[in-house]
């Protein structure tokens, strides 16, 4: 009985790591993506607004 209590209390610490790695490298991704679309997002609207900007001065 202990020693299934053991194995078992393993294979769920095993899956729950696992999980949080994945969890983890998710939100990274995310963030990353976000990070990146609103970098090319912020360059877009420079490149569009400058040359309006130096006409207009």
């Amino acid at each position: 009985m202990a020693i299934t209590v053991v194995i078992t209390g393993a294979i769920i610490a095993v899956i729950t790591t696992a999980v949080m790695e994945v969890t983890t490298t998710v939100v990274i991704m995310e963030v990353t993506t976000t990070v990146a679309a609103i970098i090319s997002i912020m360059a877009t609207i420079m490149v569009v607004l400058l040359p309006q900007l130096e006409l207009a001065l």
